[in-house]
């Protein structure tokens, strides 16, 4: 069953969708159109105090100096769509609510930027996060994402296991975690086209990884070691093409011995952080 307030918004959606153009520009266009008009969901923005900086926004919910407990959130979109102006006003209510500074990383996205290019941004502005940049506290530092930006956080996770960074969490919203293609986790047929169109994403994941291989750790994680990564927190929603991947990877969290805390939304749909964000 669908929670009746995410039936009008996906009643909303399926009565704008037609079918996927052939040509690739243009649907890339109509996706990324798609998915810039999600504000309109999100009701008015809160008053916070933002600072721009390369390939990163600053959300702040304490004015003054000093070092701020930090989460680098990474945006969904299938690696191919999605901005920080769509994700905008759910930002600013998470830090107001959290207390913590959201450093939101402006990754690059295919077909323009292909794999690594993703990855590569993430690294580099957790890396200068952990140096104490941006005024982040080295000490307390966790990294956020969902759906595509929930596999990245994941490629993070494993990242700051490697490089000694001592993140506190990896929260992980209705993420991605096995690009290899097919019928491999029956949610995806169970759920297509709720939200997500299954032809739409391996489009999207053929334009991201041009030729790579899908069993690669940072392209499908649950191809990865987990052993050794901090804490997660992993949200999903009943009603959704991924969440039978996303619930594999809790499994092997578990399997890995890594604390993990998993909740399956009941009636939500994917999306669901940029469709209710007061």
């Amino acid at each position: 069953m669908i929670d009746p307030t995410a039936q009008i918004i996906l009643g909303a959606m399926q009565a704008g969708a037609h079918p996927m153009p052939a040509d690739t520009a243009a649907w890339l266009h109509e996706y990324r159109t798609q998915l810039d008009a999600l504000p309109q969901w999100q009701g008015p923005p809160p008053d916070i105090e933002i600072v721009e900086q390369p390939g990163l926004r600053l959300y702040r919910p304490h004015p003054g100096p000093g070092l701020r407990p930090t989460v680098l959130f990474i945006h969904g979109g299938g690696f191919v769509g999605g901005t920080l102006h769509g994700y905008d006003i759910p930002l600013r209510w998470l830090a107001l609510r959290s207390g913590w500074q959201v450093a939101a990383v402006d990754y690059r996205l295919a077909p323009e930027h292909p794999y690594p290019a993703a990855p590569d941004d993430c690294r580099a502005a957790l890396d200068a996060l952990a140096r104490g940049q941006h005024d982040a506290d080295p000490s307390r530092l966790a990294v956020m994402g969902d759906s595509a930006g929930g596999l990245l956080a994941t490629v993070m996770a494993r990242h700051a296991r490697d490089t000694g960074i001592p993140l506190r969490q990896q929260i992980l919203l209705y993420p991605n975690t096995d690009l290899r293609p097919g019928p491999l986790y029956k949610t995806r047929a169970q759920y297509e086209g709720v939200v997500i169109r299954m032809a739409e994403l391996y489009r999207s994941l053929d334009l991201y990884l041009a030729g790579q291989d899908r069993t690669a750790p940072d392209i499908s994680p649950l191809c990865a070691s987990l052993t050794g990564l901090c804490p997660a927190l992993l949200i999903t929603t009943e009603n959704d093409p991924l969440r039978g991947e996303a619930e594999a990877y809790a499994a092997k969290l578990r399997a890995a011995e890594v604390p993990v805390v998993e909740e399956c939304l009941p009636g939500m749909i994917h999306g669901v952080l940029q469709y209710a964000a007061t």
